[in-house]
């Protein structure tokens, strides 16, 4: 009997299940391809069968008519009728689909999106999916925009600002850090377009000096545009003036370190030793 019970006992996730019945003989089929399918089939086993044969027995939870047998490492649910048999089939189907929607939710709830973001006083970039702390230094995130004055930083105190804030987690995140000059200008905004010349568009080369590579990019808003240069949404209470803007990690081939002036979006130099600049730290997903 024993060998009878083990093979009408199918694998699931690790675990084994079968269902029977004594009056109709029914036991539960279950497609590991498609638990739709899931079907009570006849067998010859009955009720008494499946109990002589086990070596533990625990009523169901789901009805009074079902019964956990245990036979050695094997586990089957074993059914008294066929109405029973079909209520097993259905709640094991459901308990699948249940389990398969819980974790699906759960991968979820852990991505981040821009809603819960937004929400954070963070922001993230569909296009480079980069997120960006909302508010500059110096401003604090309230729940609904930026509160306070943006302060300006010098490099050597930005990367103790970054320690801190990796240190805290803020966000539950430990990866903050100084953007790129690349990733810093795909914040600019410009209303009216870009700035031109009778040759084409007017671009600026950025070599780095630490790393070699260049890059090349529009060099600021045409005239006319909104200030400052950035979406104000995303970015509330944003700071902007002609002579200072938000600092990169970029270092040009003098030496000198480049960012944004989101007064009308320009590029400029400043000196890592002597210049304090503004500044909104990034991470990646």
């Amino acid at each position: 009997m024993k060998k009878l019970l083990a093979s009408c006992i199918l694998t699931v996730c690790g675990c084994q299940f079968a269902v029977a019945g004594v009056n109709d003989a029914h036991i539960v089929n279950l497609n590991l391809d498609n638990r739709s399918k899931t079907k009570c089939i006849d067998t010859e086993l009955d009720l008494n069968g499946f109990i002589k044969s086990a070596d533990k027995v625990v009523p169901s939870s789901i009805s009074k008519d079902l019964f956990l047998l245990t036979l050695e490492d094997s586990t089957a649910v074993v059914a008294r009728d066929r109405k029973s048999c079909e209520m097993a089939k259905e709640k094991l189907v459901s308990d699948s689909t249940d389990s398969n929607t819980k974790t699906h939710k759960e991968k979820v709830s852990k991505t981040e999106t821009n809603k819960t973001l937004m929400a954070t006083g963070q922001w993230k970039d569909p296009k480079t999916g980069l997120i960006w702390m909302r508010c500059s230094y110096g401003q604090n995130w309230n729940g609904k925009t930026c509160v306070g004055n943006a302060k300006r930083i010098d490099a050597y105190d930005v990367n103790r600002y970054i320690k801190s804030l990796n240190k805290q987690s803020v966000g539950n995140k430990s990866n903050w850090r100084i953007p790129s000059i690349d990733e810093l200008v795909s914040l600019r905004k410009c209303t009216n377009g870009w700035a031109r010349r009778e040759n084409g568009q007017m671009y600026v080369d950025t070599p780095n000096k630490d790393i070699g590579n260049s890059i090349t990019v529009n060099s600021n808003c045409a005239n006319g545009s909104k200030k400052p240069a950035i979406d104000t949404f995303i970015f509330p209470n944003t700071h902007y003036e002609n002579y200072s803007g938000y600092m990169s990690n970029h270092i040009n081939r003098h030496s000198t370190w480049m960012g944004v002036r989101f007064v009308n979006g320009t590029i400029f130099g400043f000196s890592k030793s002597g210049d304090d600049t503004y500044f909104r730290a990034v991470r990646s997903d």
